[in-house]
């Protein structure tokens, strides 16, 4: 008789509860993927997905660059000069980021400027525009810059929406470590450099100024600059200063820049190319390098040694010239030859800071 083999009794528990495990396996599988394969891509889908690139395509420059058409900040060159690229940048950098930027320049300068990679792309965002200086306007001299910017039809036809221009040249620098804002400025009128070394209060240089340009036009409506005269930065202060309610910047009263003086921690300084350096004492490198450890930025439109003990006139690149007071200039600093005053004493640094300018007056 055969012998039935049978399996203990807590073997065949165990193999009927793995049959049970595989079969609950099995129908979740099943549950999971018959429902995925009855769903299918709604018929409209595919122009849901090009209806959403077309409004991301339609977006306007304004929403991707939010830039206030009120506030322009003007360079006008026709040099080719090596610092303008990184000057309009670090100026980019300093101001508010709503403002907008034209360089207006000569075929050769606005072609040096323009082949900058990074220019390029702040020029396709909208935020720089590059302008050949159009007729029939030119840039032969400074005399031409200040008829372009004395000419009503300028801010007629190139800049009709701004109210705010900020002027700012080769020879001016902002400085990045300041803790007041270029917007702080807006209620003036005029916010130049302090002349103080001239003895005159109201801030007239206009090579790194805010300028309004309501108040302009109101100057121009009823005046016109005479060729050959005045430039037109002073012809501009003595006039907007002289209308009533408008604001100009005087002593160190609203300034926004210092030219001849270097007080400490201004918004920004001037440097200008045809004036003497006031001459009120020996100072030593040390003095020079307080200024650029809160404005290095100054080293760019500032070419200047800074070996220990006082900086000699030497510093300045020399021409030799055979009269004893002719002046020699390097990079927009001049000096005196063969006195023995100056080459003693060198670059002038004042010896209190300037208090921030007040935003009211009083």
């Amino acid at each position: 008789m055969m012998k039935v083999f049978k399996l203990p009794r807590y073997t065949a528990t165990i193999t009927k509860q793995l049959g049970l495990l595989f079969g609950i396996f099995l129908i979740s599988i099943w549950w999971v993927i018959v429902p995925l394969g009855q769903h299918s891509i709604p018929p409209g889908f595919p122009l849901h997905v090009q209806d959403a690139w077309t409004k991301i395509s339609d977006v306007p420059k304004e929403v991707v660059g939010p830039f206030n058409a009120s506030k322009l900040a003007l360079m006008v060159e026709s040099r080719p000069l090596p610092r303008l690229v990184p000057l309009i940048l670090h100026t980019m950098a300093v101001v508010p980021p709503d403002w907008r930027f034209l360089f207006i320049g000569s075929s050769k300068s606005v072609y040096s400027v323009g082949k900058s990679k990074a220019i390029q792309f702040h020029k396709n965002s909208g935020k720089l525009e590059l302008m050949k200086v159009p007729e029939p306007w030119k840039l032969e001299s400074p005399e031409d810059e200040s008829r372009l910017l004395t000419d009503a039809r300028i801010y007629e036809e190139v800049l009709p929406d701004v109210e705010w221009i900020l002027k700012f040249g080769h020879d001016g620098i902002l400085c990045a470590n300041s803790a007041v804002s270029l917007d702080e400025w807006l209620p003036w009128s005029w916010a130049g450099a302090l002349r103080k070394a001239h003895g005159d209060r109201l801030s007239d240089t206009g090579g790194l100024s805010l300028r309004r340009a309501s108040a302009v036009r109101r100057i121009l409506s009823f005046q016109r600059r005479r060729n050959n005269s005045e430039p037109e930065d002073v012809w501009f202060r003595k006039r907007i200063a002289a209308l009533p309610g408008e604001k100009v910047a005087s002593n160190f009263h609203g300034i926004i820049s210092a030219d001849h003086v270097f007080p400490r921690e201004l918004m920004g300084y001037h440097v200008t190319a045809w004036n003497t350096w006031p001459d009120r004492g020996a100072r030593t490198n040390r003095n020079m390098k307080q200024i650029l450890e809160y404005c290095p930025e100054l080293s760019m439109i500032l070419d200047m040694s800074l070996d220990e003990g006082d900086i000699p006139a030497t510093a300045v690149r020399e021409r030799k010239k055979p009269s004893v007071e002719a002046k020699t200039k390097h990079d927009g600093i001049y000096v005196v030859k063969d006195d023995d005053k100056v080459k003693s004493k060198g670059l002038i640094y004042p010896p209190q800071p300037a208090p921030l300018p007040l935003l009211h007056s009083e």
